[in-house]
């Protein structure tokens, strides 16, 4: 069960036993039901930034592996590169998804697949 939908269920048992929020003791547990819901939202946004973060994570890898495979085997040095300064690294967050953009990304003077 989600961390919400537990808080929630928290405070609908609070709602159930009647607490009367005016005591000390109602204060109390109102004070503690209102901070499980702000860390139960923080949790969820945490979350939610490092599943978009692996799935950039994971296109990096594909892009490495597309570079790996292009290549001959011998170590690059920054001279295999075409290094054009029109061409930045950005990182768009679209709510939901996270898309990397490398421009036209070359090695060897060709274009790399995906970029």
């Amino acid at each position: 069960m989600e961390l919400s939908k537990k808080v929630g269920y928290v405070r609908g048992l609070m709602a159930g036993l009647s607490i009367d929020e005016s005591t000390a003791e109602g204060k109390v547990l109102a004070a503690m039901a209102d901070v499980l819901e702000e860390m139960a939202d923080e949790i969820e946004m945490v979350e939610d930034a490092m599943e978009g973060m692996a799935e950039a994570l994971a296109e990096v890898e594909n892009i490495k592996e597309t570079l790996s495979d292009m290549y001959d085997g011998d170590e690059l040095d920054d001279d295999d590169f075409d290094d054009d300064d029109d061409d930045e690294f950005e990182l768009v967050d679209d709510e939901d998804e996270i898309t990397l953009d490398f421009g036209d990304l070359k090695l060897n003077g060709k274009k790399v697949p995906g970029s």
